[in-house]
C-alpha cells in the first residue's frame, strides 16, 4: 500500500511519477495507492477554470497504464479539492484509490468513500478492505477449453455487455461469477446423472437375485 501525495507543481510530476513507477515495477502482487495524486486524468475530472491541453494529462495517464491501475468503486462526491485560481473558483477530482489487478482480485469488495469537507480544502477518502470476509475461494484460472462451449461464449458476452458503462474489472468479476456459476451448475447436473445412474445399476443389480427366490 502506499501513500500518494502527488508533485503539486506540473513540471515536477513527471519526476514524481517515475519514482513512484519505479516502486510498481514488475510488481504482480496487489498494490493499492490513495491519497493527494495532485493531477487528474481528463477534464472530465475538473470543474471551473480553463480547459487545460490534452498533452497535459500525458505523465499521470502513462503512469497509471504502465502499472495497471484501476479506481476503485467509490461512493460520494468524487470532486474532492476545491479551491480558488486567479478569478476562477475549480473543484476536482485530486483525491482518490487506485489499485492493480492483484489487489481487485484478493479484495473484490474494496472500495472507496469521499466524505464531507472538514477544515480543508480537500475532502477525506477512506478505502475499505473487506478484511472481515473469508476468502475461501482459489484463484480463479481460466480453462481454454471452455471456448469451445457455446453457452459459455453466450454468457461471457451477456455479462460483458449487460453494463457498457461499467469498468474493466467490474466487467472481469461479473464473467468470472457467471462462468464459477455455471461450472457449479453442471457439476450439479453431473453428480445428478451420476446418482441416477448408479440408483438404475443397484435396482438392476439387485432386482434379479431376488426375482429368481420367488
Amino acid at each position: 500500500m502506499s501513500f500518494i501525495y502527488g508533485a503539486p507543481a506540473a513540471e515536477n510530476r513527471a519526476e514524481y511519477w517515475q519514482k513512484i513507477n519505479a516502486v510498481g515495477q514488475g510488481r504482480d502482487t496487489p498494490w493499492l495507492l490513495t491519497g493527494d495524486f495532485n493531477d487528474i486524468l481528463c477534464n472530465a475530472e475538473k470543474v471551473g477554470g480553463p480547459v487545460r491541453p490534452e498533452g497535459s494529462f500525458t505523465t499521470f495517464r502513462s503512469f497509471v497504464a504502465q502499472n495497471g491501475l484501476w479506481d476503485l468503486k467509490h461512493s460520494g462526491e468524487q470532486l474532492s479539492w476545491r479551491g480558488s485560481r486567479y478569478t476562477h473558483f475549480i473543484r476536482s477530482r485530486l483525491d482518490r484509490s487506485m489499485s492493480n489487478c492483484a489487489w481487485a482480485e484478493a479484495y473484490p469488495m474494496g472500495r472507496c468513500r469521499y466524505l464531507r469537507f472538514e477544515g480543508s480544502d480537500h475532502r477525506p477518502l477512506m478505502s475499505y478492505f473487506n478484511a472481515n470476509r473469508t476468502n475461501k475461494k482459489g484463484m480463479f484460472r481460466f480453462n481454454r477449453a471452455l471456448t469451445e462451449e457455446v453457452e459459455v461464449t453466450k454468457l461471457v458476452e451477456d455479462a460483458w455487455n449487460t453494463s457498457p458503462l461499467d469498468s474493466v474489472i467490474t466487467k472481469l468479476s461479473a464473467v468470472r461469477r457467471n462462468i464459477i456459476q455455471w461450472s457449479k451448475d453442471k457439476q450439479a447436473q453431473s453428480n445428478l446423472t451420476g446418482r441416477s445412474f448408479i440408483a438404475s445399476y443397484l435396482h438392476s443389480v439387485y432386482r434379479g437375485p431376488l426375482c429368481s427366490l420367488r
